[in-house]
This record gives structure tokens, sequence and C-alpha cells, in this order.
């Protein structure tokens, strides 16, 4: 006969693990602010899956900062707040076109494509360098 292996805990099997009332892990999924990803099943049914609560009991970490775990999911940022401009501004339909043609076109023949966003950087890039000016600040 074969063994099943759960791989999921309730909420509140993990909420008793954390020694975190029922209500108060009931209002952070409701708020999204649950430590780990929450899957509900049923209307009155909510999971955890096992292998996210292990890996953090794992480590030692309680309860003590539970929005830390969420802020450490994703990719990281492209962006930094102050290290770039954003530019909004219509561009007419044939031209938009015509750059997506081209992009499209470069990117069937590269390893690693370029994202149209890469690619008006580069364009912006481009520009620049080939109308150099001597007083640039």
């Amino acid at each position: 006969m074969a063994t099943t292996k759960t791989l999921t805990y309730s909420v509140f099997e993990v909420a008793e693990m954390l020694g975190m009332e029922r209500n108060t892990a009931m209002t952070m999924i409701k708020k999204n602010k649950f430590p780990f990803p929450v899957i509900q099943v049923g209307d009155k049914c909510w999971v955890v899956p096992r292998k996210a609560v292990d890996k953090r009991l794992k480590e030692g970490k309680d309860g003590e900062d539970l929005t830390e775990y969420r802020s450490h999911r994703g990719k990281k940022k492209k962006w930094n707040k102050g290290e770039y401009i954003h530019w909004n501004f219509p561009i007419p339909n044939d031209l938009a076109e015509a750059f997506r043609y081209i992009v499209d076109k470069m990117n069937e023949k590269l390893a690693a494509p370029l994202s149209y966003t890469d690619a008006r950087l580069l364009a912006v890039q481009e520009f620049i360098e080939r109308r150099p000016v001597e007083d640039r600040r």
C-alpha cells in the first residue's frame, strides 16, 4: 500500500507554529500580509506550502519578523528610484510600427533578445553618441 505525503499545512497549523492567534492569521491573509503564500481550497479552507514554512523554521525564524519573508520574493528591481527619469510622450503609429519591426527582425538573430524598452534606451544612446557636444554637463 502506498503512503502519501502531505505537502501543505493548514493556515491554523502555521499560525500555531509561529505562536500567532487564529484571528491575527486570518486578518493578515485578508490584508495580503501573511508571511507565506496561501492557497484557498473551498470556502473556508486555506493551506500553506509545507516547503516554505519548513525552510523558514529551519533558518530559526519564528514569528519575529513576519513581513521580512514576503519582501524578498520576486525579481530584483531593474530601476532604482532616483537613478532614472520617466519620459512619457506620444509616438506616431508609423514610427512605432517601424521601430517594432526593426527590433523584432534584430531579435530573430540574437541569442538574448532585447526588450522594446532596452531597444529604446539603445536608440537614445546611439543618438547621443552620433551627435557629440563639447559643452555637455
